[in-house]
């Protein structure tokens, strides 16, 4: 399966970190034209309308590309992690927005998650404006689609998983005083609903961000980057 990606630092880290799975470049710019001919890609000049029209969007910044997709099978994250005795999962239910999903992704690369998951038939697909937003995070962390995130959640944790989700609730513990264990999934729920009832229900420990301010809580692509550093800090790795 082939995917459009876009966006001027999404196309550079994928080019520079995953070259194989690039098929062909498209831009508007004649100086990138003549940048990715260099590096030996195939590069085709448009007109930047005829970019608009083909990615719905005008915010390509002059260049796409079409990538071979690299999803993984659940099975192989399994398979992938079940030697290595630290590893961070995180589980991405029902995230509607784009900007979202791409922010989290982002983040996931950034503080060096193991592996993405993200469930089938609730969320935004990966689309070019999750690849633009995540700057090459969706293209590069190895991820996994999953029809039923509870059943995924069991698996994981028949694995040495512990599943923490992050939600709004009296029983939560803050992310501040609690001790992230070494193999971990951490679960962030939908926009408006949070995590799901049952997702929340199988999870080993539920976690809260405290607020002190007059707002109750954080966009999740924030509350994410915010978990992940934390997460990063206290285990130092």
């Amino acid at each position: 399966m082939i995917r459009k990606i876009m966006g001027k630092n999404t196309v550079e880290e994928v080019t520079t970190f995953q070259s194989k799975r690039v098929v062909s470049i498209t831009t508007s710019s004649k100086e990138l034209l003549n940048d990715y001919q260099r590096k030996g890609f195939k590069v085709k000049l448009v007109e930047k309308h005829e970019m608009n029209r083909t990615l719905q969007s005008d915010s390509h910044q002059g260049i796409m590309a079409e990538v071979l997709d690299e999803e993984h099978a659940f099975k192989d994250c399994i398979q992938a992690l079940k030697q290595k005795e630290r590893s961070v999962v995180v589980l991405l239910d029902s995230i509607q927005d784009p900007q979202n999903m791409g922010a989290i992704m982002r983040a996931c690369e950034c503080f060096g998650v193991d592996w993405i998951l993200h469930t089938k038939n609730r969320g935004t697909p990966i689309t070019p404006v999750v690849s633009k937003v995540s700057m090459g995070g969706s293209e590069i962390v190895p991820r996994s689609t999953v029809s039923n995130g509870v059943d995924a959640i069991k698996k994981l944790q028949d694995e040495g998983f512990w599943i923490a989700s992050l939600e709004l609730s009296e029983k939560a513990e803050s992310i501040y005083s609690f001790d992230f264990p070494d193999k971990i999934c951490l679960v962030f729920g939908s926009e408006g609903e949070g995590v799901k009832s049952l997702m929340s229900k199988s999870s080993d420990f539920h976690l809260i961000i405290p607020m002190l301010g007059k707002i109750d809580s954080l966009n999740v692509s924030q509350a994410s980057a915010v978990v992940l550093a934390l997460l990063r800090a206290k285990k130092r790795i």
